[in-house]
This record gives structure tokens, sequence and C-alpha cells, in this order.
């Protein structure tokens, strides 16, 4: 199978290959039903999540355009699941190592609408 085969008009080919400006890792999607993705997992060490419209465009009324990004404290901070809530709220679970020298789980976050 070919990146962007038979999706040629989703981002540029195909695709969407963000630079968030970090070691960026993806590791989380969900699809509202509206059809927006949104995508979640880290950079720089930091929480990320990121929200494309349908046709693979940054959605830039979510979080600072299009991207929500937060340090909660640990050296690796990572989203793992996501979740879209029947009111269209995103939750969000993921893991902070190294807390006090154990893996720590977050707790769960929603946002509606938009990110804050």
């Amino acid at each position: 199978m070919h990146w962007g085969l038979g999706y040629t008009t989703f981002g540029t080919g195909g695709k969407v290959l963000p630079d968030l400006g970090g070691n960026d890792a993806a590791y989380a999607v969900a699809v509202q039903p509206d059809g927006r993705i949104v995508v979640g997992g880290t950079t720089a060490g930091d929480l990320a999540m990121v929200r494309y419209n349908a046709n693979g465009t940054l959605d830039t009324t979510f979080g600072t355009a299009g991207v929500v990004r937060r340090d909660v404290g640990g050296p690796n901070d990572v989203i793992r699941a996501i979740a879209i809530q029947p009111d269209d709220a995103i939750v969000i679970a993921g893991e902070v190592p190294g807390q006090a020298g154990r893996l720590g789980v977050l707790g769960v976050q929603s946002w509606a609408g938009r990110a804050r």
C-alpha cells in the first residue's frame, strides 16, 4: 500500500507531517462525528494533541493554531489514548514517567469545543 493511495485530497499527497518543534511521536487517534481527526502523543517531552479537519488541514480553532501542548511534570509525558464522548468532548489518558521514581498514570481531561 502506498501512502495517500485513494486519499490524495487529504493533507499533501494523502498525508500530514506536522513539526511541533520537538521529537514528535503520535500514539493515539480518534475521529469526531463531524470528521475532524484528533491525534495525541508527545513532543519535546510534553503531551501533544493536534486536531485536523477532514481534509487534513489543521483545525486552527483548536488550541493554539490547531495544537495543544502541556507539560504535566514528567520528563517524557505521553498521550496514549483518546476517546470522543457523545457531547463531542475529547478525553485523553496517558503516562508521566519518572514521577517519584514510578510510572504515573494521568488523570483524564476533557475538552468541549475548543481546547484550552
